[in-house]
């Protein structure tokens, strides 16, 4: 019986530390909270968020609301 061989040699601990070194530095620059940018003062300007809370967009829906199919049965079903 015969064993399989590697088809290829192992990597070395050199490279597999140089590998992971890098993948760690990306993901680490990855998450790095930005920096307010600069006005021609050279001062730190606030910036807006990207989007707004609207209350009326995150009420849940009315137990009516439900449709009265095969959907509706199994959302009740899961309500119970």
């Amino acid at each position: 019986m015969r064993r399989f061989a590697l088809a290829r040699p192992l990597p070395r601990p050199a490279v597999v530390m140089a590998v992971v070194s890098t993948a760690v530095a990306a993901a680490s620059a990855a998450c790095t909270a930005p920096q307010p940018a600069a006005d021609a003062a050279g001062t730190a300007k606030a910036t807006t968020p990207a989007a707004t809370f609207v209350e009326a967009n995150w009420t849940p829906r009315r137990e009516a609301d439900i449709p009265a199919d095969s959907l509706g049965a199994s959302i009740r079903r899961g309500l119970a």
